[in-house]
């Protein structure tokens, strides 16, 4: 075998029948050998082949149009079977043919004008395929139906006129008809079949007939002039690829009431289109229908939706990497999955108020998307919505909001009356980089537990947030980990601030707590190690268990008169903390409130103080239980979480046994619940022996419980033997 080289040279240098067992040769080497350069080879020599051959046929038709044309015909009860051409280019149909047979001209190599009498109703299959000179045809009125690949490679028709009569036109019937410039389509067809006009390149307007209901897959495909197309306005399908590789198109028009259904990579290569009309009384917009489409999502700028649009199916504009505008249908109620994710181009988008129901990603990663208004209907169905979509500046949202995901932008808006609720779902909606303020709108009443502290760019970005006197309700986690917040004004008419609320939240330096506010949380503030200076409400009355834990850079505070109870570990680790004033005769002050405090206190606390397990909160309790076993010998001291514990409070170790413990802070006697609690958590933390501790005693069925499982019960008496 030659080299590719060597072959183009032969066949450039044999002739047209040696060129035609030359191209077999190369196919059968292509087929064998899988060579992807044989491959486009090929396809250039059967191109070259088919340009000669036609070539040729032209010179020969020009010399047989000036002999006086013989033909016979063979015709058999109405129908023309064969034709004969024997010498001349132009065939006048007998007036006694109804119909012409399936291939009937197909030796009429030469053909360049046929005439057919007024009686045909049907062209069958093949019945001029492969005439490829033949420039001109006048189809009859009488015309009912054309066959599949009637005129298939009839490469040099240049124009046909289909009458109104004709109410089918087959598959394929003008493929690869290069020369047809135009073409009427008979306004009674209702659907025109796949593959119908592919490869007509010279082909540059089409409008489709009203009756049209259905264009095939393919109908259109490769007509690399086609620059408009009008469609009808009942069309229900438009086929797969339809369009597809319709390189020249700048116009689409679409009638009023359209609803288009089904698979619709049906324009694959629009790449002039700017912009995309929707016009007003189309119902549906289906998925894929430019996201497949390689040319037009890199040139669509523009979209618009009108009234009477109702849906936006998945994907259906994914990766129209030039669109930078879309206005959508006030009637739209649905936007599909991922339906505008990846337009990297887009800067704002608003939200009809009538959308209700919205896919997980609608805009993920609209790089350049800066401004969204979003109607409350949404709120609570926003999975993902703006995933990466890092340039946002803006954000509206309209009245009466009830439900709100993680706002995290650059500046938010929020109107009247929300209520903002976080559903602890992995919700990526809103993870924006640029976010520094959140004001919160003026008739907010509550902000619920981690709607700001699950958001990752959120919590590493805002700097400032300002809650307006409508709120009176900060729940626990809030704006903990917010590692970037510096500073917070407080509603006036908050009564208190729940667990961990500021937790982490290590660049805030000063913090005042309005008068309104009579408690702190346990872990409110805990490790804001920034934070230098608290001002407390002079009407606080609790501050709960570890409120300012790793609290290392606050150096002043005072408790007013109100207080009258102080958490365990209140001010534990507040290392630059040189004193604590305690005003209050009768404030209850929790055990060791500043136990790592290196430095000694300048502690002013009433004489009547008393150390008191039994006004301790649950959290507290533990964490006095962990002390008093760690002065007793126990090491490796772990209080576990608060929550999926499975019944221990307390894991500890001593004289090479290892001990599950449950700690009950209670007013009355402890039952046999917590006996069976603790035993099998013992079993799941692996440890050897289990123990229920707490400040009272145990009723007469937890101590039969613990004889039969081993548990080991201490009550108050051994409670205050551990702390003597």
């Amino acid at each position: 075998m030659g080299t590719l080289s060597d072959y183009k040279k032969r066949f450039e240098q044999i002739s047209i029948p040696q060129k035609e067992k030359f191209i077999e040769k190369l196919k059968e080497i292509v087929y064998t050998k899988g060579k992807e350069e044989y491959a486009k080879f090929l396809y250039e020599c059967e191109k070259k082949y088919e340009d000669e051959v036609l070539k040729n046929l032209h010179i020969s038709s020009i010399e047989e149009s000036k002999k006086e044309s013989k033909v016979r015909f063979e015709i058999e009860e109405g129908v023309l079977k064969s034709v004969f051409l024997e010498q001349g280019t132009e065939v006048i149909i007998p007036d006694n043919v109804l119909k012409i047979g399936h291939s009937a001209f197909s030796e009429c190599v030469l053909l360049s004008n046929v005439v057919m009498p007024n009686s045909i109703t049907s062209i069958g299959t093949f019945s001029f395929s492969d005439c490829k000179v033949i420039k001109q045809i006048n189809i009859p009125d009488s015309l009912i139906e054309i066959g599949r690949y009637a005129f298939s490679e009839c490469r040099s028709l240049e124009k046909i006129s289909i009458p109104d009569s004709v109410i089918e036109i087959g598959k394929s019937a003008f493929s690869f008809c290069e020369s047809l410039e135009s073409i009427a389509l008979p306004k009674n067809i209702t659907s025109i079949e796949e593959l119908v006009f592919s490869h007509c390149n010279s082909i540059q307007n089409i409008e489709i007939p009203d009756n049209v209901i259905e264009i095939g897959k393919d109908a259109f495909s490769s007509c690399e002039s086609l620059k408009s197309i009008k469609l009808s306005k009942n069309i229900t399908s438009i086929g797969e690829s339809a369009f597809s590789y319709c390189n020249s198109i700048k116009n689409i028009e679409i009638s009023d009431y359209i609803n288009i259904t089904g698979d619709f990579e049906f324009c694959s290569d629009f790449s002039f289109i700017n912009e995309m009309v929707q016009q007003k009384k189309r119902k549906n917009v289906e998925a894929h229908l430019f996201s497949q489409n390689y040319d037009i999502k890199d040139s669509l700028k523009n979209i618009i939706l009108y009234d009477n649009v109702t849906s936006i199916d998945e994907y259906t504009f994914k990766h129209c990497n030039s669109l930078e505008s879309v206005t959508l249908s006030e009637s739209i109620t649905n936007i599909g999955k991922e339906a505008f994710s990846c337009c990297k181009s887009l800067k704002e988008i608003i939200i009809p108020n009538s959308v209700t129901n919205i896919g997980e990603g609608v805009f993920e990663w609209c790089e350049s998307l800066e401004k969204i208004v979003i109607p409350k209907n949404i709120m609570d169905k926003m999975e993902n919505l703006f995933k990466g979509c890092n340039a946002i500046k803006n954000i509206s949202v309209t009245d009466y909001i009830d439900i709100l995901h993680e706002p995290s932008i650059n500046s938010i808006k929020m109107s009247n009356y929300m209520d903002i609720v976080y559903d602890y779902k992995d919700n990526e909606s809103f993870d924006f980089e640029l976010l520094e303020e959140i004001t919160i709108p003026t008739n907010l009443k509550s902000i619920e537990a981690g709607v700001f502290s699950k958001g990752y760019y959120l919590k590493n970005a805002i700097k400032h947030i300002d809650v307006l006197d409508s709120v009176t309700n900060i729940d626990e986690n809030t704006f903990s980990y917010c590692e970037s917040l510096e500073s917070i004004t407080l509603s006036k008419n908050i009564v208190s601030i729940g667990k961990e609320t500021f937790y982490e939240c290590k660049s805030i330096k000063q913090v005042i707590i309005p008068n309104n506010i009579t408690s702190i949380d346990e872990y409110a503030f805990a490790y804001c190690t920034s934070l230098e200076s608290v001002t407390l409400s002079k009407n606080i009355t609790h501050i709960g268990f570890s409120a300012f834990l790793g609290c290392s850079s606050l150096k002043s505070i005072y408790i007013p008169d109100s207080v009258i109870n102080i958490g365990h570990c209140a001010f534990d680790d507040c290392t630059a903390l040189p004193d604590i004033t305690i005003k209050r005769i009768n404030a209850i002050i929790g055990y060791d409130i500043r136990e790592n405090n290196n430095k000694a206190p300048s502690l002013l606390k009433p004489q009547s103080s008393t150390l008191t397990y039994d006004t301790m909160n649950g959290h507290e309790f533990e964490a006095f239980c962990a002390k008093l076993l760690a002065k007793n010998g126990f090491t490796d001291i772990e209080v576990t979480k608060g929550s999926g514990d499975s019944g221990v409070d307390i894991i500890a170790s001593k004289s090479g046994l290892k001990y599950a413990i449950q700690c009950k802070r209670y007013a009355s006697n402890v039952g046999n619940t917590a006996v069976q609690e603790i035993y099998m958590g013992k079993a799941i933390y692996d440890c050897h022996q289990a123990i229920v501790l707490t400040n009272q005693y145990f009723t007469n069925a937890a101590k039969i419980a613990a004889q039969k499982t081993g548990v080991a019960l201490w009550d108050r008496d051994e409670l205050e033997r551990l702390n003597r």
